[in-house]
């Protein structure tokens, strides 16, 4: 049966074009516009195109961007509009079909409507070849590797949900990704020299900050949270050793910008707060799992609901690594890690998130400056599968100063690092007035402020 001729189904597979990453990422790539060309009986002229519309414009912009178009939708639309030459009237009659589209969309059925089109573009091949077959063994020209190929090569791309493509010949679809990649731009982790120097985490990367006892690893955890909420993104974070309130207390002080304490008996809190979220265009949700280990895939699980629940994240953070449960017991602790970091990695990249980890580092690095990826607990194999990974030591300014190390990077400047403060008390891993007034007053930024 063609899924794309059903009444019913066709409104969802329009809504997940649009919205859902997942599906996209596992069934997009085979979906063509012109699937939505055939549209429910007793439809008029102009929703049988609203359905072709949407889709050309929907799918157009997944194949350059690697992202669901989303709200993105109505401005794309503006566009095509201007492209076409079309009317007001026309574009509002689209804006209204989107309007009753968005409740057709169902993330919890992105998994069977995914089967649904596979199973249906596998029969659509399979016939295709099966013609192929017959008219080249009706000409002759049917060999053993003819037929092989024939064979498996259509199949096995379905089978790979996609992740192949041909190099040579994807260039230009790559430089239109690339020169556009405004919507795909890599969050930014906010703190002035590590911006200017590396390549931070993008979506399926994992990004690792690593520390000892009590010297900011949760802090780091919140701060690369809370710059990607100032970014847009929603965010997941999952606390395994601290409690929530704990987490939330935190937080709150991180972006309001007073201590813990102040929270209770500042006038202003309240106003500082509500200034925040009111500037925020994303979500942070907060999950305790300190009543027992959870392992990846449970992690995974939580992500699921959330985004059957609407909430699509774009980060999961997870503080920390020693609290998340393999799937099997190893009896080196070192097997352990190198699972859940395998599992943490693919888990990324099949929900096309931002992850990171923090770490403990040795016993050895109480009160040491730098902090390096030999320097990991338990496991410093940990380091090789981060895209970034980043120490936090002791810093010769003072006791809430840090040294940042950029242990790891890949594909950008690595084995350096530099000073900044923090400010526990206000939840403030960095605190940029006071670290540029501190270089300043001491003569630190003789060549700018990066110095």
């Amino acid at each position: 049966m063609n899924v794309f001729q059903d009444e019913n189904v066709l409104p969802e597979l329009l809504a997940m074009a649009v919205w859902d990453r997942l599906w996209l990422k596992q069934a997009g790539f085979i979906v063509k516009s012109e699937d939505f060309k055939p549209v429910p009986r007793g439809k008029g002229a102009g929703e049988q195109s609203n359905f072709y519309i949407i889709a050309s414009v929907a799918l157009e912009f997944y194949t350059k961007h690697r992202i669901p178009i989303g709200s993105l939708i109505l401005q794309e639309l503006a566009r095509w509009k201007k492209a076409t030459n079309s009317s007001q009237q026309r574009l509002d009659e689209l804006t209204l079909f989107i309007r009753k589209l968005r409740k057709r969309y169902r993330p919890e059925r992105s998994a069977a409507l995914i089967e649904q089109v596979i199973e249906f573009k596998k029969g659509v091949i399979r016939q295709r070849t099966i013609r192929e077959l017959a008219e080249l063994e009706e000409q002759g020209g049917l060999t053993d590797e003819r037929w092989t190929e024939l064979m498996r090569a259509p199949l096995q791309l379905i089978e790979m949900n996609g992740n192949v493509s041909d190099w040579a010949t994807g260039f230009d679809a790559r430089q239109i990704r690339r020169q556009s990649g405004g919507y795909r731009a890599r969050p930014a982790l906010l703190i002035d020299e590590l911006d200017a120097t590396i390549n931070p985490p993008g979506r399926g990367d994992l990004g690792l900050w690593i520390a000892g006892y009590k010297m900011g690893k949760s802090l780091a955890m919140m701060e690369t949270a809370t710059s990607y909420l100032w970014q847009g993104l929603n965010v997941l974070y999952f606390t395994l050793e601290d409690p929530r309130d704990t987490t939330e207390d935190r937080f709150d002080a991180n972006v309001t910008e007073l201590s813990v304490d102040e929270l209770a008996t500042s006038p202003d809190s309240q106003k500082r707060f509500e200034m925040f979220r009111d500037r925020l265009r994303s979500r942070l949700k907060i999950i305790d799992g300190t009543a027992g280990k959870m392992s990846v895939s449970e992690i995974f699980e939580v992500w699921e609901r959330f985004r059957a629940a609407n909430f699509l994240a774009d980060a999961i953070l997870v503080d920390y690594d020693a609290y998340i449960r393999p799937n099997f017991r190893n009896k080196d602790r070192r097997f352990d890690f190198d699972e859940i970091y395998v599992d943490f990695r693919n888990m990324l990249s099949r929900t096309d998130t931002i992850g990171w980890l923090a770490s403990q580092a040795g016993r050895a690095t109480e009160g040491k400056k730098i902090v390096g990826g030999d320097k990991i607990a338990e496991d410093i194999g940990k380091i090789q599968k981060a895209t970034v990974g980043i120490g936090i030591g002791q810093s010769d300014w003072g006791e809430d100063a840090r040294y940042i190390y950029v242990a790891a990077a890949k594909n950008s400047r690595c084995r350096f690092g530099f000073d900044i403060w923090s400010d526990p008390a206000r939840g403030l891993f960095y605190d940029q007035l006071k670290t540029m007034e501190y270089k300043l007053a001491n003569g630190l930024m003789e060549n700018g402020p990066l110095s």
